[in-house]
């Protein structure tokens, strides 16, 4: 499987998502400007038998109307190579967007992506929690169109899972077990690195 050639789609089954990916597009969210409805970034990551793992994110700034869309993408291709040389294994896996809707600028978005991965995921995040939750999704895109005529795509849902590693895991159960609680524990320095160290 050489993602470098860029030209092979590959077929993806399930995206695994980590939880600091979750926690950059909130951010990016909060920080955006009071114009921009939505914000958009790059996902990197990578392919492995049919599962993306999406590991990374960073925003990408972007301007968006009733009438057009345009971002920024020679600052999303340099930024997705930086990362690539802190971490060589990493890829550029797809985009996000927060909001729920797909429309037609989603399209326009995703053709950029598909020049710089093989399958994109689309990840969209719900962070106005118009549900009372973080409603997430991920797709990834078919073709669809007549032969010698017009084409377009179609975004078809993906399984995802969010997880991260054993040590995120054990504080994230540590911040859960906060909810609620209204009084929260008041450690000292010294009594961080005992704890930590137990």
């Amino acid at each position: 499987m050489a993602v470098e050639g860029r030209t092979v789609a590959l077929p993806v089954r399930k995206v695994i998502i980590h939880p600091v990916v979750l926690f950059n597009i909130v951010d990016n969210y909060e920080r955006r400007n009071d114009n921009n409805k939505r914000v958009i970034g790059t996902l990197m990551g990578r392919y492995d038998k049919g599962t993306v793992y999406v590991t990374e994110s960073f925003a990408v700034p972007h301007q968006e109307t009733e009438e057009e869309v345009s971002m920024d993408m020679e600052y999303a291709m340099r930024i997705g190579e930086l990362q690539k040389k802190v971490n060589t294994s990493m890829y550029t896996v797809g985009w996000y967007s927060s909001g729920i809707i797909i429309n037609e600028y989603s399209s326009l978005i995703h053709a950029f992506y598909k020049c710089q991965s093989p399958t994109p995921v689309h990840l969209t995040v719900d962070t106005q929690l118009k549900e009372q939750k973080m409603k997430i999704n991920t797709h990834i895109t078919s073709q669809i169109g007549v032969k010698n005529g017009s084409e377009g795509c179609i975004f078809t849902p993906v399984p995802h899972t969010i997880t991260g590693a054993e040590a995120d895991q054990v504080s994230q159960k540590f911040f859960q077990g906060l909810r609620g609680n209204k009084k929260t524990p008041n450690f000292n320095d010294q009594e961080q690195i005992i704890t930590s160290c137990d």
